[in-house]
């Protein structure tokens, strides 16, 4: 997938990578970063997710999730569907680069 770019916090290309279960993002700023389909997952923003983490649970789900499509989600932001059928949660740019670790 790849974005127009606006500011640091816009990434140019988004890489859905199937083997080592990561999503790869590159920046604008240059910087390459990634995340887990797993910490994705588990880190779901979507309302069932957030309320069950603030009542102290966790967000259970297979060391084997993958992720298996990214869309776009207005200008900012990009919406996960995972292998669990799991669908409802936005990530804004912003977020995902919260969750990233360089690469």
């Amino acid at each position: 997938m790849t974005l127009a770019a606006s500011d640091v916090t816009t990434p140019l290309a988004i890489r859905v990578l199937g083997k080592s279960r990561r999503l790869e993002i590159d920046w604008i700023d240059g910087r390459v970063t990634a995340v887990t389909h797993l910490k994705l997952r588990q880190s779901c923003r979507c309302a069932t997710c957030v309320s069950q983490r603030k009542r102290g649970g966790e967000i259970r789900v297979s060391a084997e999730i993958e992720l298996t499509s990214v869309s776009a989600c207005g200008a900012g932001a990009v919406q996960l569907t995972f292998s669990d059928g799991h669908s409802r949660g936005i990530y804004p740019f912003s977020y995902l680069q919260s969750l990233t670790v360089q690469t």
